[in-house]
């Protein structure tokens, strides 16, 4: 599994919440993962099996990537 992208939310909901998305294509998954995280106390995770879903479930919010 390798880290592709790493933002934070800039507005919303999950305001400040840290994002990760990791590529798994060639893992045990087969697919991407996105995890969304506040912290060390609350967090989601979700798998996606084609990178068109995962940029689905991406633009419901408003990300500041990093780097």
């Amino acid at each position: 599994m390798s880290l592709i992208r790493e933002g934070v939310v800039v507005s919303g909901e999950y305001l400040g919440w840290k994002v990760l998305v990791d590529d798994d294509r060639d893992g045990g998954s087969g697919g991407y993962y996105l995890y969304l995280s506040k912290g060390l106390d609350e967090g989601f995770d979700y798998w996606f099996e084609f990178e068109t879903s995962l940029e689905t479930q991406l633009s419901d919010f408003d990300i500041f990537w990093v780097g």
